[in-house]
């Protein structure tokens, strides 16, 4: 079966009774509200917010920290690892306690 997509048309009156609905909905619900839960609904409102400003400041922190590592060229890194291997590999291995038993 083939997917059709339905589009709604909306008028620029309904766009505007639904903003003044919302409104008046809000209103309504702060003149029934009590002034501690104001100030309760107001700090969560204000902490939400707090936190989803840290974590977009971490997530550019976390992505400028990744963008640094991937600023390097492929030369530079090649260097870095031809270097590693040469430290790693290049210096003779001295062992002092093995001592191989003879053969029968």
């Amino acid at each position: 079966p083939s997917k059709m997509k339905y589009t709604v048309a909306v008028t620029e009156k309904q766009r505007n009774d639904a903003a003044e609905s919302l409104s008046l909905k809000e209103l309504r619900l702060t003149q029934n509200l009590s002034p501690t839960w104001q100030r309760t609904i107001a700090a969560l409102t204000i902490q939400l917010h707090w936190r989803q400003y840290t974590r977009r400041k971490a997530l550019e922190r976390a992505a400028r920290r990744q963008r640094a590592l991937h600023d390097w060229s492929p030369s530079i890194l090649a260097n870095k690892q031809r270097t590693r291997v040469a430290s790693v590999y290049g210096r003779p291995l001295v062992i002092q306690q093995y001592q191989p038993a003879e053969r029968r």
